[in-house]
């Protein structure tokens, strides 16, 4: 198992995806709603029905908000950031995982996405 800079955390939420390095036609550009499947203050993973390419630069919208959920607390409901796809596989019959790294990410968005992760790791939430 490979060892990770930043703890992850179990997170299923909604995100919004939005693919900003491609080529091909501009119907690949819409955002897609997809489900996240663990976050750390460096990336996350998500479900998609479509396989995304190494390297694509995507824009992420994570949504926190969840009733009870402590990013309530600190007034952050929504977090945005870039990020390139580092890995994509196949998991179902017609989903992918996708794993992103995060890019170009505002300290404080940073410093919101460590404590949040740490936070819920220590309450085993």
């Amino acid at each position: 198992m490979k060892n990770r800079a930043h703890p992850r955390l179990l997170f299923q939420a909604s995100i919004e995806v939005r693919l900003l390095s491609e080529e091909s036609s501009d119907s690949r550009q819409e955002v897609r709603e997809c489900w996240s499947r663990d976050l750390s203050a460096g990336g996350l993973s998500f479900a998609d029905s479509r396989p995304h390419r190494l390297d694509n630069v995507l824009r992420i919208t994570v949504s926190f908000g969840a009733p009870g959920d402590s990013s309530q607390e600190s007034g952050q409901d929504e977090f945005h950031a870039m990020a390139k796809v580092v890995w994509c596989s196949k998991f179902e019959t017609d989903s992918y995982a996708v794993g992103v790294e995060f890019l170009n990410i505002y300290e404080e968005d940073f410093q919101f996405l460590r404590d949040y992760v740490l936070q819920k790791l220590e309450k085993g939430t």
